[in-house]
């Protein structure tokens, strides 16, 4: 089935990538709490607007956001969200 949001060809490319359903749309955050939620969309947005957010820069939105930086990093990694490189560098977002 397809969400409302994908259309037929985002699904089909999706698919093919291998990302399964559950990680498509609105369910790729599911795991995440309120304030991860909002660091993520955070980092989607200063792609757009900015290019790729600093290390620095997302260690400064969790802590508004109250979270603890570290963790939240290795949240969002394991979600397959956002990946820092060795120097703790937002590569992939």
């Amino acid at each position: 089935m397809i969400s409302a949001d994908l259309s037929a060809a985002v699904a089909e490319a999706l698919a093919a990538a291998g990302i399964p359903p559950e990680r498509w749309g609105s369910a790729r955050t599911d795991g995440l709490t309120d304030a991860e939620r909002q660091l993520y969309r955070w980092v989607l947005q200063h792609f757009v607007e900015q290019g790729r957010a600093s290390g620095e820069d997302l260690r400064v939105q969790a802590c508004k956001h109250g979270l603890d930086s570290a963790t939240t990093a290795d949240v969002l990694a394991r979600e397959d969200l956002v990946h820092l490189d060795d120097e703790g560098e937002v590569v992939v977002g």
